[in-house]
């Protein structure tokens, strides 16, 4: 008679640290001869950093940032030589603070479940000039204080390296937009726009939007 057994091997992540994130560049650069088409330039950059520290091995709490700044330019020449120019500057900042529930269904695999509260600011410049004179400015700076539910699925390649994917399910969250807006003709101001506006807001994923929205981080522990 011959007696198989198998144990499973215990997921050991008590008192280990999660190291993840992200780090993204762009450089685009399209140039047009004199025509109907711009010459366009882009530049960019994010930086997303997490750490996390497993109090036990179904249990994680950490924190998360995030930097994005970008950059575009556009030089457009249209009929009879009239030349307009347009520049473009994005940049947003923020942190949070999660917490995340494992549910270990294999050694290696498991579901995850993620509470996310977090502060974000975001600022956006565009600014149109043409031949005639003629200018238009529009700035607009948005605080926003959110709190996300974040389903996704984590896999250990080994002990030190792991594989996570996340969706936002839930978002629930505070904004606070202020805008101004300026119109410059022949030099000449003729009109100045300001306002602000408070807005809350609650957005559940659709089944597709989650498929379609999946995140891919590579995370490691020590």
């Amino acid at each position: 008679m011959i007696s198989l057994s198998a144990q499973a091997q215990e997921v050991a992540l008590t008192g280990k640290w999660m190291l993840g994130g992200s780090v993204g560049f762009t450089n685009f650069d399209r140039f047009a001869v004199p025509s109907n088409q711009p010459h366009y330039k882009s530049r960019g950059i994010t930086f997303s950093p997490t750490v996390g520290y497993f109090f036990n091995n179904r249990w994680q709490v950490g924190i998360r940032g995030q930097y994005q700044k970008e950059q575009d330019t556009q030089d457009w020449a249209g009929p009879a030589q009239f030349r307009s120019f347009s520049e473009n500057l994005t940049q947003s900042s923020g942190l949070g603070a999660y917490l995340r529930r494992y549910i270990w269904m294999f050694d290696h695999f498991a579901f995850h479940i993620e509470a996310n509260i977090s502060y974000s600011e975001h600022f956006a410049s565009h600014h149109y000039r043409y031949d005639n004179d003629s200018q238009n400015k529009r700035e607009n700076k948005k605080s926003s204080v959110a709190f996300s539910l974040n389903p996704g699925f984590t896999i250990k390649v080994n002990k030190w390296i792991g594989i996570d994917l996340s969706a936002n399910l839930l978002r629930l969250g505070q904004d606070n937009d202020q805008t101004q807006s300026i119109n410059i003709k022949q030099g000449q101001e003729v009109s100045f726009d300001e306002w602000n506006r408070n807005t809350f807001n609650a957005t559940l994923a659709s089944f597709s939007t989650l498929l379609n929205e999946v995140q891919i981080g590579i995370i490691i522990f020590i």
